[in-house]
């Protein structure tokens, strides 16, 4: 029986080396629990119950919140506006189903009908301030019924808000597209801080030269000698830190709550996903193909995970949680990812974070390109009148940083 590897290092030696960094990797878990807010539906109520004086500048509409027996009815409004149908599945999904409530919807309706006109919806999300969990927001669906659109509708639900008396501070993120951005723009309403850093990682080089050009027969040859160069420099990476076992997850645990925890916490604004809001995100999904990776090494706790989305020619890293350093765990969790996208025929993975997302340095080492992206950032916060000093509310400055905010696709309403 061997007793040294090629190089001559004894193999108990190494046995040994390696149950140090596991029983470390193992250590760094020992983190407090999540920061999240708990009694979904009293926190709903506490938002749906808050009074405003407002009343409607156009006397053929009124403002009001949303009920659970409005929900049909808005999502007839939001099909009306895109002109599409989607299932009642995935309506109930995303405002029904959520972990962290009921989706908070503001409805205009006709006075002479009754019926809705527009609504705008945000779904409850899990967030933080450092360890402090608070009450906070995605931007949902904003639509209007196409027979009541262009009639200043979005004035009078940004004057509802406006009047609306807080009863305690709430923060929201949101992912606004160019129509969106636009209108904010022209009405002096726009809170975006900017477009986000885009990772692409091509997975079958071919296709893309192709696009860019290339004849066929060349593009294939130069695409199979890339993809082999690339696949070869990741074989490397993970070889070179020991290649950590993964498997796909069918469900979260909580033992998952204490790597979020520690990995993902962030002394700015984060959202700290825990097992129950992780499967509902994911793994509940009604549509979207989505595959979760836990990285272990046999032990009861896994060490890291992340989540890929496969869907057409390009794959989404949708979250990857795991020490920074030793980086072995992140480097085999992408790899993982890489397989599972080119398994699935997707031609690309790619990857969109705010820019103090800590994985950023690992993602250009592995051959990800980072470039801007069309996906801009939307942050703001809201407040009783109590909180607010007389120099104004110094909180809604600092949410405007993005440099503060740690967002990954998983957030995107759009994922």
């Amino acid at each position: 029986m061997a007793t040294a590897n090629r190089e001559g290092v004894p193999i108990e030696f190494m046995n040994r080396v390696k149950a140090q960094k596991t029983a470390k990797e193992h250590a760094s878990l020992q983190a407090p629990s999540l920061p999240v807010l708990g009694d979904p539906d009293g926190r709903y109520r506490q938002w749906r119950d808050r009074k405003s004086p407002y009343v409607s500048s156009d006397p053929r509409f009124e403002v009001s919140f949303a009920d659970r027996s409005d929900l049909p009815e808005v999502y007839d409004v939001v099909d009306d506006a895109f002109g599409q149908a989607r299932s009642r599945d995935l309506f109930a999904w995303r405002y029904e189903r959520n972990p962290h409530g009921l989706a908070r919807v503001v409805v205009i309706r006709e006075r002479e009908s009754g019926a809705i006109a527009s609504c705008v919806s945000q779904f409850p999300w899990p967030m933080a301030v450092g360890s402090k969990a608070v009450d906070g927001n995605n931007g949902g669906d904003s639509a209007t019924r196409r027979r009541w659109q262009r009639q200043g509708l979005r004035r009078l639900n940004h004057e509802f808000g406006e009047a609306l008396e807080h009863d305690r501070r709430y923060y929201g993120i949101g992912w606004p597209n160019l129509k969106t951005r636009n209108q904010g723009k022209k009405h002096q309403r726009t809170t975006s801080v900017g477009a986000l850093p885009l990772a692409v990682l091509p997975l079958r080089s071919a296709p893309v030269l192709e696009r860019k050009g290339l004849p066929g027969a060349a593009a294939a040859m130069a695409g199979r000698s890339l993809d082999t160069l690339q696949g070869l420099w990741r074989g490397l990476l993970e070889r070179s830190g020991g290649v950590v076992a993964s498997d796909v997850l069918r469900r979260f645990d909580t033992s998952f709550d204490g790597v979020t925890a520690r990995f993902m916490a962030w002394d700015g604004y984060w959202c700290p996903r825990n097992a129950t809001f992780l499967n509902w995100r994911y793994l509940d999904h009604p549509e979207s193909p989505y595959t979760a990776i836990a990285a272990s090494d046999g032990g009861s706790d896994p060490l890291g995970y992340c989540v890929v989305r496969t869907s057409g020619p390009r794959a989404w890293l949708m979250d990857l949680v795991a020490p920074v350093a030793p980086r072995r765990v992140a480097i085999s969790l992408v790899c993982r990812a890489v397989a599972v996208a080119r398994e699935a025929g997707c031609e690309t993975l790619e990857f969109s974070a705010t820019p103090g997302w800590r994985h950023w340095d690992l993602l250009r080492l592995m051959g990800m390109r980072i470039r801007p992206s069309e996906v801009w950032f939307f942050a703001a916060t809201v407040a009783p009148k109590s909180e607010i000093g007389s120099a104004g509310d110094e909180e809604a400055s600092r949410v405007k940083d993005v440099g503060r905010w740690q967002c990954v696709p998983g957030d995107m309403d759009s994922l």
